[in-house]
């Protein structure tokens, strides 16, 4: 026992009792202090005072796999990926969409290494995600909303909000460089993992990942697809991208398009939702007007568009944004019996390749003809058909273009040399060469030529101002360039997202980007510059027919076999190919 809890200690000093109880009670208030500053700074904490707009909170409240939030600059796009994190991190979204049950591993991926430390760490880690204000009536601390007459003038009275990711959350961090607060990995104290990447690095393979924040533009399209693949076995997948269009590739348009396709399913997989500059209630009006305004002088409407309402740009950046499958898409309704008719005028157009090698498929109606309706089509070219081949050889070409070409007559035969110049690495001879044999075989002809092709125009802008007149809308609201819906799927799919060259310093050429959807398009462009006319069909002698040649060669061949009455065309020991098959 302690002298001074003995009651008959004669060293003990009078009122030493008082002061012992006074030292606990100011012991018992300082923890109970301490505790109810506690209690207030977690009712500060941010994700409990963060209030979205609507168009937030439906990005929030979406059960989708993947979302996308296209927006305009300033529009809160940010903001709410961070939350949409920092709520699955916490284990606290209050729509249930995370496992809480597991730690998560959580990615996030940005332009560079530099979006990392500017904008993932100081939204996620630090103050100031937005601003926060003490209620007039309450007294308790909320989100600032000047729109409000309760807030208006009150800027002076707003603090920053705490960080959506408390400190007493986190566990330790990795960094790629602590001065620049550029992390790679952020442990929480509950297991979760917090990814940061770089989209110019190469994405990381063979891990699961439970969420992804993919903010802003990305230097390399197959990250997307690479994020798709590492979600693809957990069942409560999410990925989010909250970016401006900038479309420095085709990424966030080919997400959007899939997104614009399941609109209106009861469980899509994929949904986009929209943030606008001029909806965001936080920048006064007069603000906005300005800005607004700077936006269309200095770009025109269709910057404007971009910056406010985050629509992609197209006139500046694609080959021919004035394609419209509704302008100029013809209903297959239109054409009797609902085919080409034999009487029309064809052509077909190969832009050659082994990744793909594409065929378009064209025809020109006589003067004069009607259509089921008795309505004139008029000066017009029919894109009717397509083929799109990927790693195709000269073989299953030919097997393709028989298919397809069985009773049609053709005007002419066009390949881009440019393609078809290349030697065959087997016996050095030309592809466009191996093609035209391959026709040859298969009893493939036109009247122009032939199997053999007649070379495309070679210059690029020539042809491709060619092509950009057959989209022009005539006095009479009619196109030269019509294309049958429903029948060409891949060459819709280039035509919008055919893009112009983006040079190192940022600035567009007017010269495409050939590295990208460029095979129908290449065809397409190359039909303009060849300007297809119509042409009536020229009576084919039964003996330029490719068999009958090859008969008629086996006759000559084969006067020894007295008494044989057939030649074998197939495969087997029987044939006789002329040499100019071989």
């Amino acid at each position: 026992m302690n002298a001074h809890d003995n009651p008959n200690d004669p060293s003990r000093v009078p009122g030493d009792d008082l002061d012992r109880a006074a030292d606990e009670n100011a012991f018992a208030e300082m923890k109970t202090r301490k505790a109810l500053r506690q209690l207030e700074l977690r009712e500060m904490e941010a994700l409990k005072l963060y209030e979205p707009q609507g168009w937030q909170d439906a990005c929030h409240r979406s059960l989708a796999r993947e979302r996308i939030a296209r927006k305009g600059n300033r529009s809160g796009g940010t903001l709410m990926g961070a939350v949409e994190i920092a709520r699955a991190a916490l284990g606290c979204d209050p729509y249930g969409k995370y496992d809480t049950v597991e730690p998560l591993m959580i990615w996030l991926v940005g332009w560079g290494m530099s979006h990392i430390g500017r904008v993932f760490y100081p939204f996620l880690f630090q103050p100031g995600a937005f601003q926060m204000i003490q209620d007039d009536q309450t007294g308790k601390w909320r989100a600032f909303r000047p729109w409000t007459e309760a807030d208006k003038g009150r800027e002076a009275e707003t603090k920053k909000s705490l960080p959506l990711i408390p400190r007493r959350a986190i566990a330790d961090r990795s960094w790629h460089n602590k001065g620049k607060r550029e992390f790679s990995l952020v442990r929480l104290k509950n297991g979760t993992h917090i990814y940061a990447f770089s989209s110019d690095s190469e994405p990381a393979q063979g891990v699961s990942v439970d969420a992804v924040w993919v903010d802003e533009d990305i230097c390399k399209a197959y990250w997307i697809p690479e994020l798709q693949a590492r979600g693809g076995t957990v069942a409560n997948f999410k990925l989010l991208w909250t970016a401006y269009p900038h479309n420095a590739n085709d990424a966030l348009h080919t997400m959007s398009q899939r997104a614009e396709d399941e609109a209106g399913e009861e469980h899509p997989e994929i949904e986009e939702f929209r943030g606008t500059y001029s909806g965001n209630p936080h920048i006064s009006e007069e603000i906005k007007r300005k800005q607004l305004r700077m936006w269309e002088q200095q770009g025109g409407p269709e910057e404007l568009q971009a910056r406010d309402q985050g629509e992609f740009i197209t006139e500046s950046v694609l080959i021919f944004p004035n394609f419209s499958i509704h302008r100029h898409g013809m209903d297959p309704r239109r054409l009797p019996s609902g085919a080409v008719p034999h009487t029309w005028c064809r052509y077909a157009v190969i832009d050659p390749g082994h990744t793909v090698l594409a065929v378009l498929f064209a025809a020109v109606p006589p003067p004069g003809e009607l259509d089921s309706g008795g309505t004139r089509f008029g000066d017009i070219v029919l894109l009717y058909d397509e083929l799109y081949l990927r790693s195709a050889d000269a073989f299953i070409f030919g097997e393709a273009m028989a298919r397809k070409c069985t009773g049609q007559t053709f005007r002419t035969f066009i390949i881009d040399l440019h393609g078809g110049t290349v030697t065959s690495a087997g016996d050095g001879r030309r592809h466009d060469w191996h093609y035209s044999q391959q026709l040859k075989v298969h009893g493939v002809r036109c009247e122009s030529t032939g199997s053999i092709f007649m070379p495309g125009c070679d210059d690029i802008q020539r042809r491709i101002d060619h092509a950009r007149g057959w989209l022009f809308t005539l006095p009479d609201g009619s196109t030269k360039l019509q294309v049958l819906k429903g029948r060409l799927p891949n060459f819709e799919k280039e035509i919008q997202r055919y893009r112009k060259k983006r040079l190192p310093n940022g600035f567009i050429d007017d010269m495409p980007d050939n590295k990208r959807h460029n095979h129908l398009m290449d065809c397409f462009a190359m039909l303009a510059a060849h300007e297809p006319q119509w042409h009536a069909q020229v009576p084919r002698d039964p003996e330029d027919d490719p068999i009958t040649k090859l008969f008629r060669s086996w006759e000559k061949e084969n006067d020894s076999r007295q008494g044989q009455q057939y030649v074998n065309l197939g495969v087997g020991t029987g044939a006789r190919v002329p040499p100019s098959y071989n």
